[in-house]
C-alpha cells in the first residue's frame, strides 16, 4: 500500500469505500490485510485508505540474502568545469556488466523519455539475430498486452533486465531480481527504498547502485551518505475527499446501487455527499425518485476514469505504416502537448516514431515509424497565478500560505537532441 499516496491512493481509498458500500448492502464485512514497505506512516496511511482502525505489524521474520548498496557518483570529466560523465552512459555501462554477468537487473529510469533512451541504447548489443532481446521496457503508456508479455519474460528468465519507472513499484510479480540499478535519485528517500527492494527478494544476496546525476541534490547525497542511509522514510498522503476525484466516485457509486437519503459515503455524512448528488441531478446525470437517487446517464461512468491521475482522458497513439493502422499505446492527456506535439520524435519500445498529427478532441495522435539520429525535446513555459490567500504564517527562515493558484503550462517550442549527447 505505499504507493497508494497522492492522487493514486486517494483514488484507491473511492474504490474501497464503493466496495464496503455494496459489501454492506449484501450484509458483508470484508477484512482488510494490507501490506507495506518504506513510509514513515504506515498505520494512519492504512486507517485513511480503509476507515477503519488497523492493527501494525512490523516484526520481519522473513529470509532474507546480504544487501549491498552502492551510491555511485560518476567521475569527473572535466576540472576545470566541475563536469560528470553522463548519467545516461554509465548507467548504461554499469547495466552492461550486470548483463555479462548474467545477473537479472531492473534499471530503473525517473521519466519515460529516460527509459527509452536506455532501452535504444542498450537494446541492440544484447539482440539476437530474430531481433528479440533480453532487455526491454516497462513503463505507463504501454498497452496491457505488452507489460504481461513483458512480466512473462521476467518471470521464466527470456528477459533478463528490465528498464522501468515507477509503474514497476507497485508490487508486481516479476521473479527474483538480482541487482537493482537506479539512474538517478528518484526524489525521496521511501522512492529510493522501494525501488532498491526489487532486488533481493530470496535468500541470495543482491546489489543495488544509485548512480547519482549532477543535479544539487544527488550530489548532496553522494558527498553526505549518512543522511541517507540514517534518515527514515517520507510520510504518504492521500485526499479522498478532493471534490475531483470524489465526484467521479459517486457518480460510480450511483450507478453501482442508489442512493437513499441520509445514507453514508465513507467517513462523510449525508450533508456532504447530499451537495455532490444534486450537482449531479442539475447535470441531469442522476435522478431523485422515492428519496433514492438513481443514475439514468447511457455511459458507463468507470470508464472515465483513471486512478493514477485526475483527468481521465488518455490519447491514443497509432502508428500508420504501408495504409495500415497499429495502436501501439497511449499517454495521459496532460503529458500528450509535449510528449506527441506535431513533429516530435516519440520513443517507444527503443522504436522512433515521427508525430503527424495531435488531434486532442479526438483523443488520437497519429505517427509513423521513421530512423532519425536524434529525438526532440518539447520546451515549455509555465506560470504561476494566485487566485487566493487562504491562510498564511510565518516560521523559521520562511512563511507557510496555503491558498488558491492556477498554473498554466504552455509548449512554445522544441529541441532536436542527437543520440548520445544527452
Amino acid at each position: 500500500m505505499h504507493t497508494y499516496r497522492g492522487v493514486f491512493g486517494s483514488h484507491v481509498a473511492n474504490t474501497l469505500r464503493r466496495l464496503k458500500r455494496l459489501s454492506n448492502f449484501y450484509q458483508v464485512k470484508p477484512k482488510f490485510v494490507l501490506t507495506s514497505a518504506t513510509i514513515g506512516n504506515p498505520k494512519e496511511l492504512a486507517e485513511q485508505l480503509i476507515e477503519e482502525p488497523v492493527t501494525i505489524i512490523d516484526d520481519d521474520g522473513s529470509a532474507r540474502g546480504a544487501r549491498n548498496f552502492i551510491i555511485y557518483n560518476p567521475p569527473i570529466v572535466d576540472k576545470e568545469l566541475g563536469i560528470r560523465a553522463s548519467l545516461t552512459q554509465e548507467s548504461l555501462r554499469l547495466a552492461e556488466d550486470l548483463l555479462l554477468y548474467h545477473i537479472q537487473t531492473i534499471i530503473f529510469g525517473r521519466t519515460r523519455r529516460t527509459v527509452e533512451i536506455l532501452l535504444r541504447s542498450i537494446k541492440p548489443s544484447f539482440s539476437n539475430l530474430d531481433g528479440n532481446s533480453i532487455v526491454q521496457a516497462y513503463r505507463s503508456g504501454y498497452l496491457p498486452r505488452q507489460r504481461r508479455a513483458i512480466e512473462r519474460g521476467l518471470r521464466d528468465g527470456s528477459v533478463q533486465a528490465v528498464i522501468a519507472t515507477t509503474a514497476l513499484e507497485l508490487g508486481i510479480d516479476i521473479g527474483q531480481m538480482g541487482a537493482a540499478l537506479l539512474a538517478g535519485y528518484p526524489g525521496t528517500i521511501a522512492g529510493t527504498w522501494q525501488q532498491a527492494g526489487r532486488a533481493g527478494r530470496g535468500q541470495e544476496s543482491s546489489l543495488a547502485v544509485l548512480v547519482t546525476s549532477a543535479s544539487p541534490l544527488d550530489q548532496f547525497l553522494a558527498r553526505h551518505p549518512d543522511f541517507f542511509f540514517d534518515s527514515s522514510p517520507e510520510q504518504a498522503l492521500i485526499n479522498p475527499d478532493n471534490p475531483l476525484i470524489l465526484l467521479g466516485h459517486l457518480q460510480c457509486a450511483t450507478y453501482e446501487l442508489p442512493f437513499e437519503q441520509t445514507e453514508t459515503y465513507g467517513d462523510l455524512g449525508w450533508h456532504e455527499i447530499s451537495e455532490y448528488l444534486e450537482y449531479l441531478r442539475g447535470m441531469g446525470i442522476i435522478h431523485k425518485s422515492g428519496g433514492k437517487f438513481f443514475w439514468m446517464a447511457e455511459n458507463f461512468p468507470a470508464s472515465a476514469i483513471s486512478l493514477r491521475s485526475a483527468s481521465p482522458n488518455n490519447i491514443l497513439l497509432q502508428s500508420y505504416e504501408d495504409g495500415k493502422s497499429i495502436t501501439i499505446g497511449e499517454v495521459d492527456r496532460e503529458s500528450a502537448p509535449w510528449m506527441v506535439h506535431p513533429d516530435a520524435v516519440y520513443i517507444h519500445q527503443g522504436e522512433t516514431y515521427l508525430v503527424d498529427e495531435l488531434d486532442l478532441d479526438g483523443n488520437l495522435a497519429r505517427m509513423r515509424p521513421v530512423e532519425v539520429d536524434f529525438f526532440t525535446r518539447a520546451q515549455r513555459e509555465t506560470e504561476i497565478q494566485q487566485i487566493e490567500l487562504i491562510e498564511e504564517t510565518t516560521t523559521t527562515g520562511c512563511s507557510k500560505s496555503c491558498g488558491e493558484i492556477l498554473v498554466t503550462s504552455q509548449v512554445i517550442g522544441y529541441r532536436k537532441v542527437r543520440w548520445g549527447t544527452n
